[in-house]
């Protein structure tokens, strides 16, 4: 998937370009503007002149809600879908390992012969669980230069427009070089 993250220095040039996107594009393109991290919420909000402009233009995200430039909810959500897959094989695994093997571990402290199959199979549902944040852990996405260039970036005060298209369409790169932006980084690797 083709993605391009333009920087503008102010809301009034990305607003120009996303209003040229929505009126020319044939090609499905997904559009996030992203917010400089250097400003709060509060700050934000109340910033002169950006009544009418902000509400005519695409929904402004910040930084760290998208996935894209966050590695921390990229983990997360790593996590999540691994969960959703390691702790129901966790489950059935350690049902299928107390039934092979016959261990009457949690017999011999007091719990009934037929709970214990229950208990290997929730302590292999727990082993599930916490191996999906060892394997979501061991991941590390904060390597990318480029992700750190663009949140160092926005630190700076800088909007961040995300532009992404399947892979059967192509960028149009002429509005985006038309534009009055800073600069232009293709993430084409990610």
């Amino acid at each position: 998937m083709p993605i391009c993250v333009v920087v503008f220095k102010g809301i009034e040039e990305a607003n120009g370009l996303i209003t040229e996107l929505q009126g020319t594009s044939e090609s499905p393109l997904k559009v996030q503007l992203v917010r400089p991290s250097s400003f709060g919420e509060k700050e934000f909000n109340q910033m002169e002149g950006l009544g009418k402009e902000i509400k005519s233009a695409v929904k402004i995200f910040d930084i760290d809600s998208v996935k894209l430039l966050s590695p921390k909810l990229a983990k997360k959500l790593r996590q999540k879908t691994m969960a959703f897959w390691l702790m129901p094989f966790g489950l059935i695994t350690g049902l299928a390992f107390t039934k092979m093997t016959g261990l009457k571990t949690f017999s011999q402290f007091g719990f009934d012969p037929i709970a214990e199959p229950l208990i290997g199979s929730l302590l292999g549902m727990g082993s599930g669980w916490i191996g999906s944040y060892v394997a979501s852990g061991s991941v590390n996405p904060e390597i990318n230069d480029d992700i750190q260039t663009l949140r160092k970036t926005s630190k700076e005060g800088k909007y961040l427009l995300l532009l992404e298209t399947p892979l059967e369409f192509e960028l149009p790169w002429k509005l985006i070089k038309d534009s009055n932006n800073l600069k232009i980084i293709s993430l084409n690797d990610i």
